[in-house]
């Protein structure tokens, strides 16, 4: 065997291209630059501990304006650059959805 102390592993270009491709499909244009980041500490720890242990879904409430979409918008990012599956959408389209589903034929 050679000596292997000054070799290191090095992510493939072609990775990061991907991933930055995957979260342009799955956000709005608006949002594609979201990161968690971009929020201070308390919302960072709060992200940090709801990605350990993701739920099914994530419900964030307040006032108009404060950020809650761009905030999803970020930990669908950290979602992605982790390789899960997200499905990032409005609830007024989910319900749209649901609608018109329960009354198709």
């Amino acid at each position: 065997m050679g000596d292997t102390r000054d070799r290191e592993v090095v992510r493939c270009a072609c990775r990061g291209d991907a991933t930055a491709s995957r979260v342009k499909t799955v956000l709005p244009p608006l949002y594609h630059g979201a990161r968690l980041v971009d929020f201070d500490e308390r919302l960072q720890g709060a992200a940090a501990h709801w990605l350990g242990n993701p739920a099914y879904g994530l419900l964030l409430l307040g006032s108009a304006g404060v950020g809650k979409t761009y905030f999803a918008a970020a930990i669908a990012r950290a979602l992605v650059e982790s390789g899960k599956t997200v499905i990032f959408r409005s609830a007024a389209d989910y319900y749209a959805d649901l609608r018109a589903k329960r009354n198709a034929p």
